[in-house]
């Protein structure tokens, strides 16, 4: 049940959305799946009784401040506050973003393949071994080859969503002239390089728990901007979620910058090199 807080905010605990159990595999046991347990809701517009998480939660990214997420309701007791980490939160909500973007390509048929500027390389299933050793792990694209390799026994929703994800390094990379590689240019390599890594050991991100009411999209944002491209300012989920319902599209083209026979600019490398400098400061 929700219940209205103010005028304008609206608060739902995460664990009685119909889809929450289908989404983090609770089964009431502490496992790495129920870090999600105990955060609450809080949205501008009410929340339906049947409304699904992955709908609520998509609303964070297409509306800035329409929804947040906070680590417990200080009007009801429980037994403790919560002692996940940012980082575990941020790679929950992404996860749920994956499955609306799932749905959203079920529910428009679009075919992820068919945005890849150059048709190349095969998809396949992760080896048995794979799947054993990253259990985590829904799929991956190997840039030396081309191919994107996809965990079994996924449902329709997650092998949608993840494909998308995967298709969209492969985009990126396509960009940056760097799939199935012999040389890669020093300019090529920093574009497609995680820079945020070491400053989050730096400044503690990677320990930093969820203490406050955050904004879920500029969450992910701050973990997985960079995972695509070193320079991004946004991550692939949240840019995408808005690509649905503004344009109908996955995927934006890759940027001129970002293209082969542009990239060698000088002027171009000098700016790139600037904007990752700026970052990391």
């Amino acid at each position: 049940m929700e219940d209205k807080k103010s005028e304008v905010l609206y608060r739902k605990a995460i664990k009685d959305f119909p889809d929450y159990s289908s989404l983090t595999g609770d089964t009431g046991k502490m496992t790495p799946k129920t870090t999600l347990k105990d955060i609450d809701i809080v949205s501008e517009d009410p929340i339906l009784p049947f409304e699904k998480l992955t709908d609520v939660m998509a609303k964070s990214a297409i509306k800035p401040k329409s929804v947040q997420i906070s680590p417990y309701n200080e009007s009801v007791k429980r037994s403790e506050k919560p002692a996940r980490t940012l980082l575990d939160t941020a790679t929950d909500i992404r996860d749920i973003y994956i499955k609306k973007i799932g749905k959203e390509i079920l529910k428009r048929n679009i075919d992820p393949y068919s945005e890849l500027p150059v048709k190349t390389g095969f998809t396949s299933s992760m080896s048995s071994r794979e799947e054993q050793e990253e259990p985590g792990l829904q799929g991956y694209y190997a840039p030396s080859t081309g191919n994107i390799y996809m965990r079994s026994g996924l449902s329709p929703e997650d092998y949608a969503g993840t494909y998308a994800h995967e298709a969209g390094h492969k985009i990126a990379t396509q960009g940056l002239g760097i799939e199935a590689p012999k040389k890669i240019s020093r300019e090529q390599s920093i574009l497609s390089t995680d820079y945020m890594t070491p400053k989050f050991f730096l400044d503690g991100l990677f320990e930093a728990k969820l203490t406050k009411t955050v904004d879920p999209a500029k969450l992910v944002d701050t973990y997985y901007g960079s995972h695509h491209r070193a320079d991004a300012p946004s991550s692939w989920e949240t840019q995408t979620l808005k690509n649905l319902e503004s344009k109908g599209i996955l995927n934006e083209p890759y940027t001129p910058e970002a293209r082969p026979e542009n990239i060698r600019a000088t002027g171009l490398k000098d700016k790139y090199y600037d904007l990752l400098k700026k970052k990391n400061k």
